[in-house]
């Protein structure tokens, strides 16, 4: 079976076979003892929405726990940042060494670069939501 990222949550809403689901997510260093002594102990809340044809048996206010394949993170992390520090790291090559354009112009250019992408990538947003695929369980069961 394939390794699983799960988070617990409580459903926030239910429309249309969709289940919204509130996470918080705790940094790693939120269960230290000492944490009330430290800046950098902080938690995010973050809302999930998952499709499901068991939309009907949930109900706002319930926990459930949230399930996400460990390679959908890892597909995640390529398209955020891999993906995004490659183009920089080979347009600045490409607009030093062989363009020769100055630092100011091939850094402008290259966050004109990753603007265009990122508008790229929200523009296929309905299809790359399509690799990520959440699963809802109610609480206990897998």
């Amino acid at each position: 079976m394939e390794d699983l990222i799960s988070h617990q949550g409580i459903v926030e809403r239910i429309e249309d076979g969709i289940v919204s689901v509130k996470i918080v997510q705790h940094s790693a260093c939120s269960g230290c003892k000492v944490k009330s002594m430290c800046s950098s102990a902080e938690s995010k809340e973050k809302t999930v929405d998952v499709l499901t044809s068991k939309a009907s048996d949930y109900k706002v206010g319930e926990e459930v726990m949230v399930y996400a394949g460990l390679s959908m993170g890892r597909t995640a992390v390529i398209i955020a940042f891999v993906i995004p520090s490659i183009i920089m790291v080979l347009w600045l090559i490409v607009a030093l060494q062989f363009l020769k354009m100055g630092e100011l112009p091939a850094i402008g250019s290259v966050l004109l670069l990753l603007g265009i992408y990122y508008v790229i990538l929200g523009m296929n947003k309905k299809r790359i939501n399509r690799r990520f695929m959440f699963y809802i369980a109610k609480t206990g069961q897998n």
